[in-house]
């Protein structure tokens, strides 16, 4: 068997196994994906790479497994295991792991959460870098905020987009909207209470935005403001607050296991998600409509999407 996928569900740590499994093994279906946690980008589709959340880290899954049962006053797996056998317990999922496959992205700081918070080895984060338009060029970036109106099922949804604190982030999307993108594209990933993902051109999660007379896709990096700071972190995630969180109704971008490979799938948020703070770049919030997100179900499509206010503080 191959390990295809460890993700965090509210009070719940799941593994998920796909029996003779391989890295080869391809793309799981909308009902796979359906109870799938992670926010997969483009590009992977067919690897573990394609459902990071970076609580796939084995010091997560410790301190999150001994969180719960102290919680729930368990003290062991399934009930099979009794008092010290909730320290086994926990050694042999880590054991399995560990023997199974190495985990991509493990050395990378842990999320900032009152209940978990970071391993005393994890990293600090790195100086802030400033935000400039020469520091990436090609790319378009958002210096200010903008309005997005996106249209689905006929009811519309009011998107803020904040280029004060995520400027290149923000930028992609606006520039992909301008550019009409969206439009027609279908929501291919519903998780009901996490997430509505959409933005691929392919439909399946594995697409992005490709250039006119581009055989590959924009990527943009990873873009992570953290709270008090003058500028974004780029290109890793944080250990501290993020300046922008993942707080129902936030807008954030979807990407693989590699930082910096967003390209245009994005994600709204149906609940409060504190556990994706500084790993996914939040870029801005609905400031109407949270009610037609609750409604979208996966293969809705995006009537339009335009941009309404902002489009002078578009750069490119």
């Amino acid at each position: 068997n191959a390990l295809r996928g460890i993700y965090f569900v509210p009070d719940v740590v799941r593994v998920s196994v796909i029996p003779n499994a391989s890295a080869s093994t391809p793309a799981r279906t909308p009902a796979d994906l359906s109870a799938d946690m992670a926010l997969g980008g483009s590009g992977h589709a067919d690897t573990i790479n394609s459902y990071p959340t970076r609580a796939t880290c084995f010091t997560d899954l410790r301190d999150h497994a001994v969180r719960l049962m102290k919680r729930r006053g368990r003290h062991g797996l399934h009930g099979c295991c009794q008092g010290q056998g909730k320290a086994t317990a926990i050694n042999l999922i880590i054991s399995f792991l560990l023997g199974t496959l190495i985990l991509g992205g493990c050395d990378s700081p842990n999320k900032n959460q009152a209940a978990n918070p970071p391993a005393p080895s994890a990293p600090t984060n790195p100086a802030p870098t400033d935000t400039t338009s020469t520091q990436f060029p090609g790319l378009p970036s958002l210096n200010g905020k903008a309005t997005v109106v996106m249209t689905v099922k006929g009811r519309q949804i009011s998107i803020e987009l904040d280029g004060t604190n995520a400027p290149i982030s923000a930028g992609n999307f606006v520039d992909l909207v301008q550019k009409k993108f969206y439009d027609g594209l279908t929501f291919h990933r519903v998780v009901k209470n996490f997430v509505v993902q959409g933005g691929d051109p392919k439909g399946n999660g594995t697409g992005g935005y490709i250039p006119p007379g581009s055989s590959s896709e924009r990527r943009i990096p990873l873009e992570i403001k953290p709270s008090g700071a003058t500028s974004p972190t780029y290109s890793q995630p944080i250990n501290g607050a993020p300046q922008l969180e993942h707080k129902r109704g936030a807008i954030a971008m979807a990407r693989s296991q590699s930082p910096d490979s967003a390209s245009s799938q994005f994600y709204f948020t149906l609940e409060d998600v504190p556990y994706l703070n500084g790993n996914y770049a939040v870029f801005g919030k609905i400031t109407q409509g949270l009610d037609v997100i609750d409604g979208i179900k996966q293969g809705d499509k995006i009537t339009s999407a335009q941009v309404t206010q902002g489009i002078e503080n578009l750069k490119k």
